[in-house]
């Protein structure tokens, strides 16, 4: 899901960058917040009505991680379906594909954590601006949008403080759950190479207790994995 999100969200980055028909602003205040916003920090600053503060965030900077936030978005979608399928499918190692869906999830983590970093000393600088101005200024109506705008993508980035959240949550319960039947399997490949060296009857007793553990953490992991990709 936050895959699909941060694809539909750079889609609209990519879509609103080269939009420079901005123009009657003044007779569109209803609007007035959701434009701000575009023309600080996603138009081109070639565009006649875009914004341009120096210590804010650039729009090509916005671009930049906008671009990154999609290569990876697709990259984790791609790795979510090939780890669906081969655990469905029961392939051999596929333990590998786990381990590629985690890493991507996490670097698509990083991503948004930097975006949303940014966006929140946006916040703070335009707050300190504001301040350095008396109650009234004309200025400050057009810096408190910003300073609103900045808030709201530094959530959106965050997906609303609950989503990473969750899904980190789900991640490292996977990820448990893979190493703890790697780790069984390789009890298991343990006994078998040295089956030479027990009673058969332990032996047979062994293997019972390990295929019953083993059975149970693939249906954990079958779990865990649906939970986390969707």
């Amino acid at each position: 899901i936050l895959s699909l999100i941060n694809v539909f969200l750079s889609v609209l980055v990519f879509t609103f960058r080269f939009s420079c028909d901005l123009s009657n602003i003044q007779h569109r205040g209803d609007q007035y917040f959701v434009l701000t916003i575009i023309r600080t920090y996603i138009i081109r600053y070639t565009c006649d009505r875009s914004l341009h503060y120096d210590k804010l965030t650039k729009a090509d900077s916005v671009y930049v991680l906008a671009v990154i936030c999609l290569v990876f978005a697709l990259i984790n979608l791609a790795t979510a379906f090939i780890m669906i399928h081969t655990v469905t499918m029961n392939v051999k190692n596929y333990d590998i594909t786990i381990y590629a869906y985690l890493g991507t999830s996490l670097a698509m983590f990083v991503v948004d954590l930097t975006i949303g970093v940014h966006f929140g000393i946006d916040t703070q600088t335009m707050k300190i601006m504001m301040g350095s101005h008396s109650a009234g200024h004309p200025s400050n109506y057009e810096y408190d949008m910003i300073r609103l705008g900045a808030m709201l993508l530094m959530a959106i980035a965050f997906k609303g403080y609950m989503g990473h959240f969750v899904n980190l949550m789900l991640l490292l319960l996977l990820g448990t759950l893979v190493i703890r039947q790697h780790r069984k399997k390789s009890v298991g490949d343990d006994i078998s190479s040295s089956s030479l060296s027990f009673d058969p009857t332990i032996i047979r007793a062994l293997y019972r207790k390990e295929l019953h553990v083993y059975v149970f953490d693939i249906h954990w992991t079958r779990m865990t994995l649906f939970a986390s990709s969707f």
